[in-house]
């Protein structure tokens, strides 16, 4: 009877340690699993790339452009920039651009006083004209254009290349010669203006300026 009882109980208490051993097993095993999909879950997220908004360069561009483009404008081919008549009321002298130029806005603008002769058949006459700074680096693709009163089908005209560098603080002379319908033109002298003039306008921290209405003539209405 105390042997079936000694079994008995030697069953019961491997039955139990069994029973723990299986459950704890299983626990373990269950939350190791949950850690390694936690894991898995962790190494499959995909990194979200922050993409800068282009939208906001393009507009920021466009605006710049934009701006830069109210800051200039088109002198378009063909315009009249400056317009003269000399002394004998016979030619009308024009400065023409021979291409589309562009030219900074400005509320001012300093020009380069040029006193002229045209001379035909040894006739000589004087002019006056006056070239915005804002052509000088673009002589070469200007042009002189005479018209005489006394023959307006006559195409007499030269580009204003013989002009070369034009210092803005000085005075220039210059002769146009007439032949047939051919214009030839040169420099004939150039002068400083004086220090005192240009340093009194330094002083006051005001350029020389040529006031455009005032000096421009109206191109004539022989104009073609």
């Amino acid at each position: 009877m105390l042997k079936q009882k000694y079994v008995i109980g030697t069953i019961l208490t491997i039955l139990i340690v069994f029973l723990v051993y299986y459950f704890f097993a299983d626990s373990v095993v269950e939350d190791v699993k949950k850690e390694d999909i936690k894991i898995s879950q962790i190494n499959n997220t995909k990194k979200i790339e922050v993409v800068p908004d282009k939208t906001e360069n393009i507009i920021s561009n466009i605006e710049n452009k934009e701006e830069k483009a109210k800051e200039k404008q088109i002198e378009e081919k063909g315009k009249v920039l400056f317009s003269s008549v000399d002394s004998t009321g016979r030619y009308t002298i024009l400065l023409i651009n021979d291409v589309d130029i562009e030219i900074p806005k400005k509320n001012s603008t300093r020009y380069i006083p040029v006193l002229g002769e045209i001379e035909e058949n040894s006739n000589i006459s004087t002019f006056t004209i006056s070239i915005s700074e804002d052509y000088i680096n673009f002589l070469s693709d200007l042009k002189i254009k005479i018209i005489d009163k006394l023959n307006e089908k006559r195409v007499i005209e030269t580009h204003s290349y013989f002009l070369g560098n034009l210092d803005l603080d000085s005075l220039y002379n210059i002769s146009l010669y007439i032949s047939g319908d051919t214009l030839d033109g040169k420099i004939k002298s150039s002068s400083k203006i004086p220090d005192f003039i240009l340093k009194s306008f330094s002083n006051n921290n005001q350029p020389i300026v040529i006031n455009e209405d005032d000096y421009k003539d109206k191109p004539s209405n022989n104009q073609e």
